[in-house]
């Protein structure tokens, strides 16, 4: 699991996968956007280097 931080809105947007962060959130110049604003002011991350909060529901998933 991934999440796509926005520097912009500081929001956050999960997908299960890197293939899924690709197919469904970048523009046509291949960047990140965010769900939220729109924003490409973004970074991507593994869910293991997020928050405490996503680790202990990633958890609660499996």
């Amino acid at each position: 699991m991934y999440t796509i931080h926005c520097f912009r809105c500081e929001k956050d947007t999960s997908a299960e996968s890197i293939v899924e962060i690709i197919q469904e959130h970048t523009d046509v110049a291949g960047r990140y956007l965010c769900s939220h604003c729109g924003s490409s002011h973004t970074s991507v991350r593994p869910v293991e280097k997020t928050s405490k909060a996503n680790k202990e529901e990633v958890q609660k998933r499996e």
